[in-house]
């Protein structure tokens, strides 16, 4: 009858007393996995188990220790511990860094802006008309804090056609001096807090609490939802902070719908302002003001001319 313990000669395993217990079952194993990768046909066979015991008859001169597998440190903590150590010194460079609050990055603007110099801005209109129609003009305009500001450049608005335009503010009056393509002079003035109906059919066109650049950015915080929607680099490498405006007061005239503010980060100098408004006659426009650094003028360029 066939013991189940026996051993690959045929003879029966010693009890788990045995001192040569150990010995034993290691060359079970050994024996076990040389017989797997054997070849598959009777003579290789035949061949490996003459071999194979051949193998046991040397092992058995070895000394007990030498059968035994060596005990090796168990290395699974200390290769945890490194992981987690790299992990944690990797971790400022795996994650991306966090987005500037749009409240502090809108007033740091604002506090840039209110620095008493004379800045230029590129000006961008654009009638967005539905069905991928839409027309665009560009303007130029030159602000200092105080509601100066000067924008000039040739203009169409509806049915008029304008060569050359200038509309300006002092800080207490505005004026619109303009010449048709037709060769007629267009002359308006008046104080400012009379401007959108001085100006109806012609200031339209714009928003004046935009061309104050300082003053819209300065409200920004408590008249609209801000959040910092991301961040980008300009052409120099230089650190990008967008953030996103919503919402806003509802009144006559101009309605903003969205507006992004892009802002250096490091100087917190805005970069550009793209905004979509409804002109209170039923057209949504899109404005984008693209900053042109800082440009020096005379105070008497934001005076009527005349």
């Amino acid at each position: 009858m066939h013991h189940e313990d026996t051993d690959f000669q045929g003879g029966d395993a010693p009890s788990p007393q045995d001192p040569n217990a150990v010995e034993w079952a290691a060359r079970q194993h050994f024996v076990d996995g040389l017989l797997r990768a054997s070849k598959t046909s009777a003579d290789a066979n035949e061949r490996s188990i003459e071999a194979i015991f051949a193998r046991l008859d040397e092992k058995r001169a070895m000394p007990l220790s030498w059968a035994r597998p060596q005990r090796r440190p168990h290395r699974f903590p200390l290769v945890l511990a490194a992981s987690l150590l790299a992990g944690l010194l990797l971790w400022p460079v795996m994650l991306p860094s966090s987005l500037p609050e749009a409240h502090a990055s809108v007033q740091r603007a604002a506090e840039v802006l209110g620095e008493c110099v004379d800045r230029r801005f590129a000006v961008e209109l654009e009638d967005l008309a539905g069905a991928g129609e839409s027309s665009k003009q560009e303007l130029m305009l030159t602000m200092r804090p105080g509601r100066k500001f000067l924008m000039s450049g040739a203009l169409e608005i509806g049915p008029l056609r304008f060569s050359s335009m200038q509309f300006g503010c002092d800080g207490q009056n505005c004026w619109f001096d303009a010449l048709r393509t037709d060769g007629d002079a267009v002359r308006r003035e008046g104080p400012l807090d009379e401007a959108p109906s001085l100006l109806r059919g012609i200031g339209n066109a714009i928003d004046l609490g935009f061309l104050d650049m300082h003053g819209f950015v300065s409200k920004l915080p408590e008249n609209f939802q801000l959040k910092t929607v991301g961040r980008s680099k300009d052409q120099g490498g230089n650190a990008l902070v967008h953030v996103q405006a919503t919402g806003g007061p509802e009144r006559a005239g101009f309605h903003l719908r969205r507006a992004e503010i892009v802002l250096a980060e490091a100087s917190g100098m805005i970069v550009r302002v793209e905004i979509v408004a409804d002109d209170g006659l039923g057209n949504v426009q899109r404005i984008r003001f693209v900053d042109k650094g800082t440009h020096p003028v005379y105070s008497t360029v934001y005076q009527k001319p005349w």
